[in-house]
């Protein structure tokens, strides 16, 4: 498994936990849609990658989650640079 690959899986994750403690909170459930997206186009398994500009997790990781959840709100941030790799076509 890439290296980017894990890192969204684990941000995943992450967020499957956050959502145990707090499941009606909505940025989870749309952080969640989003890297399913994103662990799809990595993993190929999605070839549509129309809505690449379409995610914000960086916009949740800054008003929702660092002042919640810094280790989070960072996790975010690294998926929000895989995200830009995904857009050049690097990745």
């Amino acid at each position: 498994m890439s290296k980017e690959i894990e890192t969204l899986k684990t941000a995943l994750g992450e967020c499957r936990r956050l959502q145990a403690a707090d499941p009606q909170f909505q940025p989870l459930r749309s952080i969640e849609a989003q890297l399913q997206y994103l662990i799809g186009i990595a993993e190929r398994s999605i070839t549509d990658r129309s809505r690449l500009n379409e995610i914000i997790l960086g916009v949740y990781a800054a008003r929702e989650f660092e002042t919640r959840d810094m280790d989070f709100a960072n996790r975010l941030y690294e998926v929000e640079e895989i995200v830009d790799w995904m857009r050049e076509g690097r990745l």
